[in-house]
């Protein structure tokens, strides 16, 4: 067995371990804490994932939009296994824990509330049949994507499928609160996991570019040469934005860093799509239907990724009007 085979093997364990797990999300569903907060420690939802704010365990504590998280005493680094564990349940956007989950968190004092110190039991996750279903079909499609992506690599070798493989290591439908909750009883791993995950991300870009430059017969593009000797700069650059989204997690205020990522990935997902329709206007008949649907299918999918993907771990769409948050059901089928 090769050395690249062996590679593949593995990033397709880790890719299937991250979705799989989700799929006990349908007949067992998780537990939430009932608020959502950004990257900055700011909780904007007092409701989560429950149908009433009376149902919500953050509410029942006291919790109120616009209260903020201590990001001083929230933090992994100096290490404390209990601060980061809190600190990686909390941080972020939508947020699933195991059921009975107890936390405790620090809340800076705001106009009308003072500092003070709330402990928090998780709850399950209300959800009915649309919501399974909609995990449901999230995950399969995952698993099908990830699966015939690696045997994509497997049977025809090259920059083109690698390219295609590495991006949907990441960008696939697949959900992975499951997985995400079960490393929270490990700190260190979920650490580990979430700079990986950075990487990946900023990998999957670079895959994304390189498919792109190859489809749909695998072979190098001359008048984009010069692209692809770039992409590992590109992709060492995208590595640290990533990686910088992290910062929150040693105090600093980072939803903007985070809005700006993931908008950084919309510029990147335009230039991919940009790429294939020069190349498509250059390809003969018998390639141009075949650059046809891998076009479609960057219109259709990457967007609705990058949009489930601000609206779930940023602010993004509250606005001083109104909350364009989309429902968690609308984030499941646009990540479908």
């Amino acid at each position: 067995m090769t050395r690249q085979r062996i590679l593949l093997i593995v990033l397709l364990a880790w890719a299937l371990v991250m979705i799989v797990p989700d799929v006990l999300r349908v007949v067992q569903p998780l537990g939430s804490f009932g608020f959502y907060a950004d990257n900055d420690g700011m909780i904007y939802d007092v409701t989560g994932p429950f149908d009433a704010e009376s149902d919500s365990p953050a509410w029942k504590a006291g919790i109120r939009d616009g209260d903020k998280l201590a990001l001083s005493k929230l933090r992994c680094f100096p290490y404390n296994r209990t601060t980061c564990r809190n600190a990686l349940m909390a941080l972020g956007g939508v947020q699933l824990v195991l059921p009975g989950r107890e936390a405790t968190f620090e809340l800076n004092a705001t106009g009308d509330h003072p500092a003070r110190q709330v402990t928090l039991k998780a709850a399950p996750v209300p959800a009915n049949p649309f919501e399974r279903f909609i995990v449901l079909i999230d995950q399969i499609a995952g698993i099908l994507v990830v699966i015939a992506a690696a045997w994509l690599v497997w049977t025809r070798p090259g920059a083109m499928s690698w390219g295609f493989f590495l991006y949907v290591i990441w960008f696939n439908p697949g959900q992975f609160y499951a997985f995400y909750a079960l490393l929270q009883q490990q700190p260190l791993l979920l650490l580990a996991q979430n700079l990986a995950s950075a990487i990946a991300e900023a990998v999957g870009y670079v895959g994304l570019i390189l498919f792109v430059l190859r489809a749909p017969d695998g072979e190098p593009d001359r008048k984009w040469r010069w692209l692809e000797r770039a992409l590992p700069v590109i992709g060492a650059l995208l590595a640290l934005l990533m990686l910088f989204t992290y910062g929150n997690l040693t105090g600093y205020r980072t939803e903007t860093g985070t809005r700006f990522s993931i908008l950084v990935g919309f510029l990147v997902a335009v230039c991919a799509v940009a790429i294939l329709l020069e190349r498509t206007r250059r390809k003969p008949p018998e390639d141009y239907q075949r650059m046809r649907w891998v076009v479609w299918g960057c219109l259709i999918g990457l967007p609705a990724f990058l949009l489930a993907d601000l609206a779930s771990t940023t602010t993004i769409f509250e606005t001083r009007w109104e909350n364009f948050t989309p429902s968690e059901d609308v984030i499941g089928l646009l990540y479908q």
